[in-house]
């Protein structure tokens, strides 16, 4: 009996390596993670999507004609990102409005590297605005970043895996369910853009939890998608000098999706984008034009 004990354990040992060897060894959240690190180190460019989706109560300001209530925007955009070697964006799409303040516009950016930050040119209610930043990182999608991912490798940021594999298009990929606080929820919101930035500014990040599920495909390893719901800043007020006229966050949700890698055009920001911005110091009501469509906003 003892020489069949000793061969099953032989049998035993000598399959877990083959597996391990053959690359079957069961995945792990930091083996996931390790392998998009590495994965991302030949990245130059993204090309993608973008939903922000948020809805809020804002108050009555008779002094510039709105009345108060429910106010709800989106924004989904196209996403066209170039991390090296010179970091530029360029994205395009809708946003709206609906509520007390109401619009519906085409809207279009650039962020180009200067050598004192970047400048981001912004189409907004059919004017284009300029906006020079001394920021010295030009923020690029979160999908593109390695921070978060090589964080779960570190312990730094809790993460799990599901144990079954989920369909992106027609491609395999793992899900991590990633959980972000301090720090990482400042990078989440600044790659947003502006708007998201914004809400970032007036909130403690230490005190809050965003959970995500990033998509990864299994075959190349790159992030494929990424949502989150972010219950955490339900109440959180935003858009307001003060605490009686800011407007009060109800809900918020994000999404992005990744189309292709390294196959994004070189970015050129067009003359007459140039020539016809508006240079302005901040997104404020006074500054932005009126749209075609609605109420100024």
């Amino acid at each position: 009996m003892k020489k069949y004990r000793k061969a099953i354990i032989l049998l035993s040992t000598i399959t877990i390596l083959m597996g391990l060897l053959s690359g079957c060894a069961r995945p792990t959240p930091i083996s996931v993670a390790k392998n998009v690190v590495e994965a991302m180190k030949n990245l130059k460019s993204v090309d993608g999507a973008t939903e922000v989706d948020l809805k809020m109560t804002f108050p009555s300001n008779p002094a510039i004609g709105i009345n108060g209530g429910d106010l709800g925007m989106k924004l989904n955009m196209d996403v066209q990102s170039i991390l090296a070697p010179k970091p530029a964006i360029h994205s395009s799409g809708k946003l709206s409005m609906s509520g007390p303040i109401r619009i519906e516009t085409d809207t279009e950016s650039y962020s180009v590297k200067t050598d004192g930050g970047y400048m981001a040119y912004t189409l907004l209610a059919g004017k284009w605005m300029k906006l020079a930043s001394n920021d010295k990182k030009l923020n690029m999608d979160t999908l593109a970043k390695k921070d978060v991912y090589q964080a779960i490798v570190d312990k730094k940021i809790k993460a799990s895996l599901d144990d079954k594999l989920q369909k992106v298009g027609k491609k395999d990929a793992y899900l991590l369910r990633v959980t972000l606080k301090g720090e990482y929820v400042k990078e989440l919101f600044s790659s947003l853009g502006d708007m998201a930035k914004d809400i970032s500014n007036v909130l403690d990040p230490d005190r809050i939890n965003i959970n995500m599920d990033i998509y990864i495909y299994k075959d190349s390893s790159l992030p494929a998608k990424i949502t989150a719901n972010l219950g955490d800043l339900n109440d959180a007020k935003i858009f307001g000098k003060d605490e009686k006229n800011a407007a009060k966050i109800k809900e918020i949700t994000l999404s992005m999706t990744v189309n292709s890698y390294n196959k994004v055009k070189p970015i050129q920001i067009p003359e007459e984008v140039k020539k016809n911005a508006i240079d302005i110091d901040g997104l404020n009501p006074e500054n932005i034009p009126s749209g075609e469509k609605g109420d100024a906003l």
